[in-house]
């Protein structure tokens, strides 16, 4: 058996439980994952464990370059995949791709077992992962223990200045709490506000040393912190003991992710608070008005696109790395087309009947990972001593809790059009094909911690001696609308166009973005 957690984090945290269980009934378990020291790699190959947890990274590239792991997994009969919900989008489409390389890796007919609870299309997403039918089978909805759900109006105050001195408060009564924020920045800003407000909270965040996120969460377990502010780093099932309150700053991105969130609190048998701090945006007042409506959604559908042209591109070369070759007879037609476009790219090579890779496949396929474009970017808070943008250094002196922060200034411009495909759909001329996204720094804005909001107004403004830019080549949709006297129209019509398009596309919440111009153009 071979368990899946889509983070490394997560089947850690899983290890303890799988253990115990294994250990019951005579079976061992081991982790194997990019954390794995080569020496517990080959202890592993020596000795196969009965269960084998790793994440869809590490098949990827195993497959493609580990003839050990190659080897490792080939008896492999039964793969469990936990927090199934979380397989949307780009991400989705690429672990499709890798469980249908596993299926050509392995000995025999896999079996595959999916977990999650809060997702709107089993049986569909079923069929997309695993492209076979399955049997969905549905548990009792219910929670642990009682839950309190509050939407709690800023009234015109900082939605950081509401949400750190709630947090604070909970704290002073004696309950854990678990913040949530969407962003890196802002989860250390409301730390250091709720800091300030005399609750002794540290932050979770993407970005921390592995080291420093399971000292916080062993802190948490313990006792010794009253609480956490996280970004979705812990949204995911990761045990850090009871907790009694979770305070999201903002509503998130979707229902199914204020359910994850929310089911943190109260999951010992005892009651849980939650509370949503709501702003003063239009979709906060519209909520706001009408909580019945937010809470009566039904759950939304995990949603990808199984025929992703640009993911399908990636796992043919990963394939042919892994295999050394691609007979073209038999190629499905689908990777047959993608090996053509391939071959022209010069990632693959045609000799007589079948594509090889070149030495460009193999630096491609080891630079491009499932989740993102490049490397982790890691947030260091504190003061830039000095910087050096040609040799990419910064030196930072770490800082107490500042009473400002700072948010970049920036433009985006979408050049260089090339178009595919083009019609009028309502009066509205769309065109399809790609362009060039460039993003600008200007400078940056600073902002008092009291008057941390959105739309407050900056205490002062630097701009840069000279703005720095970087552009990316990327598939894009253009809608031409009329021009319009205000810009937030269009801005909003852009918002709701992405919205809208998700799953259609097959989309996850951070697949697509936009821009709009007064001019009318999205």
């Amino acid at each position: 058996m071979r368990p899946m957690y889509p983070t490394k984090a997560l089947a850690k945290d899983q290890r303890l439980r799988l253990t115990r269980i294994c250990f019951s009934v005579g079976a061992t378990s081991a982790i194997y994952d990019g954390d794995t020291p080569e020496h517990e790699r080959r202890a592993i190959a020596e000795n196969p464990p009965s269960v084998l947890i790793t994440n869809p990274d590490m098949l990827h590239y195993g497959l493609a370059y580990s003839a050990r792991f190659r080897r490792l997994v080939q008896d492999v009969g039964v793969v469990v995949m936990d927090e199934a919900h979380v397989y949307e989008g780009a991400f989705g489409s690429h672990v499709r791709m890798v469980l249908e390389r596993l299926k050509r890796t392995v000995r025999r007919r896999l079996q595959f077992i999916a977990s999650g609870a809060t997702i709107g299309n089993p049986s569909e997403l079923g069929r997309l992962l695993f492209d076979r039918e399955v049997e969905v089978v549905v548990g009792l909805p219910r929670r642990r223990g009682l839950a309190y759900h509050v939407m709690l109006s800023t009234g015109g105050l900082s939605r950081w200045a509401v949400a750190s001195r709630l947090i604070a408060f909970l704290a002073r009564v004696g309950l854990k709490v678990l913040g949530f924020t969407d962003s890196q920045q802002m989860a250390e800003l409301l730390a250091r506000m709720a800091r300030r407000e005399g609750a002794n909270v540290a932050v979770h965040r993407a970005g921390l040393p592995r080291s420093e996120r399971v000292k916080v969460e062993e802190a948490l377990r313990s006792g010794s912190l009253d609480g956490v502010v996280a970004t979705p780093t812990l949204e995911l099932g990761i045990d850090i003991g009871s907790l009694d309150a979770v305070v999201m700053a903002a509503p998130p991105p979707s229902y199914v992710k204020y359910l994850q969130r929310a089911g943190r609190a109260g999951r010992r048998g005892v009651p849980g608070y939650v509370f949503m701090v709501l702003g003063d945006d239009p979709i906060d007042a519209y909520y706001e008005a009408r909580p019945e409506e937010y809470f009566s959604q039904e759950l939304t559908p995990v949603v990808f696109d199984p025929d992703n042209e640009e993911v399908l591109k990636l796992h043919v070369l990963a394939y042919a790395i892994q295999v050394g070759r691609l007979r073209r007879r038999d190629l499905p037609p689908s990777w047959l087309k993608a090996a053509v476009k391939l071959e022209a790219q010069g990632l693959l090579a045609l000799r007589g009947p079948a594509y090889y890779p070149t030495r460009e496949a193999w630096s491609l396929v080891r630079e491009r990972g499932l989740r993102g474009v490049g490397p982790e970017v890691q947030v260091v808070c504190g003061e830039v001593e000095s910087l050096d943008l040609e040799a990419l250094k910064a030196s930072v002196r770490r800082v107490g809790d500042l009473p400002y922060y700072t948010r970049p200034l920036y433009e985006v411009d979408v050049v260089d059009l090339s178009f595919e495909e083009r019609r009028v759909v309502d009066g509205v001329e769309v065109a399809y094909g790609e362009g060039t996204v460039t993003k600008t720094v200007v400078g940056y804005a600073k902002y008092l911690v009291q008057y941390a909001e959105d739309r407050a107004r900056p205490e002062a403004v630097k701009y840069l001696d000279e703005p720095i830019s970087w552009s990316y080549r990327t598939k894009l949709m253009e809608a031409r609308y009329a021009e319009c006297a205000d810009p937030e129209a269009i801005h909003a019509l852009e918002h709701a166009i992405i919205h809208a398009a998700r799953p259609i596309v097959g989309a996850g919440l951070t697949d697509l973005g936009g821009v709009s111009y007064p001019s009318g153009h999205v």
